[in-house]
């Protein structure tokens, strides 16, 4: 009963620590530690648990970035306040403008650097991912030749290296594959010690 609820919850909302239950699930009910559905989970675990540290650390720069667009419009005041009336406040006001804006645009890089880190770990996941959909197709489909599966399995996780293919998307696809592996996956070792009956 326990399985099949960390197996629901996992489909609903994967999370590296649910997929550490659903691991913990497998094993007490008598999984072997070397059964494929354990490497599976290992890398759907090492997908999420990256995705989810570099997300916080994106969201961690993000804030850090527009604090600077916050400092930048109070430097400005402040420059405004003292200098009121004088002649040099134009030229302190855009000194200060041109020095925290660099700065801005800085932080805003590294946004877009952790955007590029996460499309790395979609990549990642990519590599592994193809390895288990090849087996998976080699028994759901034994009659696709292997130039055959390879096309199919191409097409299918090109979206994944695209530039052009969102992180959102990236991501999705990356969870869906995963999820539907792991069906497939516990389902075999599910029916495993029965067969051995």
């Amino acid at each position: 009963m326990t399985l099949a609820i960390s197996l629901t919850a996992t489909l609903g909302s994967p999370t590296a620590s649910g997929l550490r239950q659903l691991r913990g699930d497998l094993l007490e009910s008598g999984v072997a530690t070397d059964a494929p559905v354990l490497s599976l989970l290992s890398g759907f675990h090492t997908f999420l648990d990256q995705l989810e540290t570099r997300s916080k650390s994106r969201g961690h720069s993000d804030t850090a970035s527009k604090l600077e667009v916050g400092a930048l419009s109070s430097i400005i005041l402040e420059d405004m306040l003292k200098e009121a009336g004088s002649s040099g406040l134009a030229e302190k006001v855009l000194s200060g403008v041109a020095t925290e804006g660099l700065a801005v645009l800085a932080t805003r890089q590294h946004v877009k650097a952790w955007d590029n880190e996460l499309a790395a770990v979609c990549r990642e996941a990519a590599w592994h991912l193809y390895g288990e959909l090849w087996e998976f197709t080699m028994c759901a489909k034994p009659e696709l030749e292997a130039s055959e599966r390879r096309q199919l399995l191409d097409q299918l996780l090109d979206p994944l290296n695209k530039p052009e293919t969102t992180l959102p998307v990236r991501v999705a696809l990356v969870q869906r594959f995963y999820q539907i592996l792991l069906v497939d996956a516990c389902c075999a070792a599910a029916s495993k010690p029965d067969s051995d009956e």
